[in-house]
C-alpha cells in the first residue's frame, strides 16, 4: 500500500514543476498543476480510505460484518490494492514512465472486478456489502445464490476485460467490462427475486 508514496518521494525532485493531474477518455492528459499537488493524491486517498473502510461495519445493523472481520479484511485490501494502483499508475505517469494511462488503469480496473468476483461468493448477508435487496436480506439461500452468480459475473468479467484488451482499442475495452458488469448484475437481480418467489412459493 505505501508503494506509491515511497516511490513518489524518491523521484519527487527528478519531476517537471507541472504534471499531469487529470486524463481524458483515451487516457492523454488535459489537465496539469503544480508537482506539489500530487502529494494530496498519493497520501489523501490510501490515508484516507483506511479509517473509512476500517470503521464502516459498525454502520451494519446486523453487524455480520464484524462476524466475519476476515472477509471484510480481504475486501478492504482488494480497494486498498486497487487505489494504490491507481495512484501508482498517475506517479509513474508523472515520472515519464507510462505515456498513455488508459491501459494501464483499465487493466487495473479489469483487475478489481475480478478480484471482487471472487469476494461476493464468500461474503455472507449483511446490509452494508453487497447486493442488499429486500429479497437477499430475507433468505441466506437467496443470498448465497445471488452472490455466487454474480460473483462469477465479475470474475470473469474481469478476465475477458485483460485479455482482449491487446485485440481492442481502450474504449472499448472500458464499455465492454462495463456492460458485463451492469448486464450481469441486473440478470442477478431478476435472478434473487425470482428465485425468492419460488422458494416461498415451496413453503405454501
Amino acid at each position: 500500500m505505501l508503494t506509491p508514496i515511497l516511490y513518489f518521494a524518491a523521484v519527487y525532485s527528478g519531476l517537471p514543476d507541472t504534471v499531469a493531474t487529470h486524463f481524458d477518455a483515451n487516457g492523454l492528459a488535459d489537465a496539469y498543476s503544480d508537482k506539489s499537488s500530487l502529494w494530496i493524491l498519493v497520501t489523501g486517498f490510501p490515508i484516507g480510505l483506511y479509517p473509512l473502510m476500517k470503521f464502516a461495519p459498525t454502520f451494519d445493523p446486523n453487524g455480520n460484518l464484524k462476524k466475519y472481520d476476515n472477509s471484510y479484511s480481504k475486501l478492504r485490501v482488494i480497494i486498498q490494492l486497487f487505489i494504490a494502483a491507481v495512484v501508482l499508475i498517475i506517479v509513474l505517469n508523472a515520472d515519464g514512465v507510462i505515456e498513455n494511462t488508459a491501459y494501464a488503469i483499465t487493466f487495473a480496473f479489469a483487475f478489481l472486478i475480478t478480484m471482487l468476483g471472487n469476494y461476493l461468493q464468500t461474503v455472507k448477508p449483511n446490509y452494508f456489502v453487497g447486493f442488499s435487496s429486500p429479497w437477499t436480506l430475507e433468505s441466506e439461500e437467496v443470498w448465497r445464490k445471488t452472490h455466487r452468480l454474480i460473483g462469477r459475473v465479475f470474475f470473469f468479467s474481469g478476465i475477458i476485460c485483460a485479455l482482449v484488451m491487446a485485440f481492442i482499442p481502450q474504449h472499448y475495452a472500458i464499455k465492454l467490462i462495463v456492460a458485463l458488469t451492469l448486464g450481469g448484475t441486473l440478470y442477478g437481480s431478476v435472478y434473487s427475486y425470482l428465485l425468492f418467489r419460488r422458494i416461498e412459493k415451496q413453503k405454501t
